[in-house]
C-alpha cells in the first residue's frame, strides 16, 4: 500500500504534510536563473517515488528525499533538453 501526497515544505510541522512544495532548479541562460517546480511523491517501503506535477508520466525514485530530488533534477534537464521525444506538456486555455 502506498500513500500519495506533496512533499512537506516544513519538515517540523505535521500539519503541512500534504502542502505544495517548492523545488528550485537552476538553468544556465547567461546567468543562473532559478525556477520553482512542484513535485508529488509518496513513500513505498524504503523508496521515495516522485514526479513533477506538470509531468506525471515521468516518474523517478530515490532512497531518500534528497536522492529523489537529485533524480528529479536529471528528469527535468532531460525533459527540457530534447533527450526525450514526445514529451507530454500541460497547457492552459481560456474559454468563455
Amino acid at each position: 500500500m502506498f500513500h500519495g501526497g506533496y512533499i512537506k515544505p516544513n519538515k517540523d510541522n505535521p500539519a503541512d504534510r500534504y502542502a505544495p512544495a517548492d523545488f528550485s532548479l537552476c538553468e544556465k541562460k547567461g546567468e543562473h536563473a532559478m525556477e520553482t517546480k512542484k513535485f508529488i511523491y509518496y513513500q513505498e517501503e524504503d523508496m521515495f517515488v516522485g514526479w513533477f506535477e506538470e509531468s506525471p508520466d515521468y516518474r523517478t525514485q530515490g532512497e531518500t528525499i534528497e536522492g529523489l530530488k537529485e533524480n528529479l533534477m536529471d528528469i527535468y534537464h532531460d525533459l527540457n533538453s530534447g533527450h526525450i521525444s514526445c514529451v507530454h506538456r500541460v497547457g492552459e486555455l481560456l474559454v468563455a
